[in-house]
């Protein structure tokens, strides 16, 4: 437990922003529920790193590259922990931006368009937790699918945010 101060906080998983049985990295003190979490957090794991933080340490002396060479990377651990954060930040975006923005008077049509988009990603975190992606851009190719889906019209900032996340996370320039 935290300081009194943060006795009165309740702790919401970053993903969902839902409460409930949470993991915390032990650097940057975000939460998370094991499921929401790509590859799903094991329980019995102490002293666990988010890939957020990992990212972050990783990236500070990063060489840039045009985006058609990180397509062709193969999905070596690195490749796949970039891919990894990649869709956490869509998840984020969409549970953040997206469903609490719907309006009330098209609630239902709008948010079962969002649960099929989530649906959609949770079948490429399937697939990347399997290691089913050979390459980067089959990883990539399967996103911007969900976008290019007319069924997802709540995509279109998420494509651009999926965008720039993705010439960011790779050093693109």
């Amino acid at each position: 437990m935290g300081s009194v101060s943060e006795l009165n906080k309740v702790e919401k998983c970053k993903i969902c922003g839902d409460e409930g049985k949470l993991f915390n990295c032990s650097r940057c003190f975000s939460f998370f529920h094991k499921d929401c979490y790509i590859p799903p957090v094991d329980p019995k794991r102490i002293g666990w790193i988010c890939t957020f933080c990992t990212i972050k340490m990783s990236s500070r002396s990063q060489q840039c590259y045009s985006e058609s060479e990180v397509l062709e990377r193969q999905m070596v651990p690195e490749e796949k922990l970039k891919c990894e954060l990649l869709l956490l930040k869509v998840y984020c975006h969409l549970e953040s931006n997206i469903f609490p923005n719907i309006p009330h008077e098209n609630y239902f049509q709008k948010a079962s368009q969002c649960l099929k988009t989530l649906k959609d990603l949770d079948e490429i975190k399937d697939s990347l937790n399997k290691e089913c992606y050979s390459k980067v851009e089959e990883f990539v190719l399967k996103v911007n699918n969900i976008f290019q889906d007319p069924k997802h019209n709540d995509s279109d900032q998420t494509e651009e945010e999926f965008k720039k996340n993705f010439k960011d996370i790779f050093a693109i320039q």
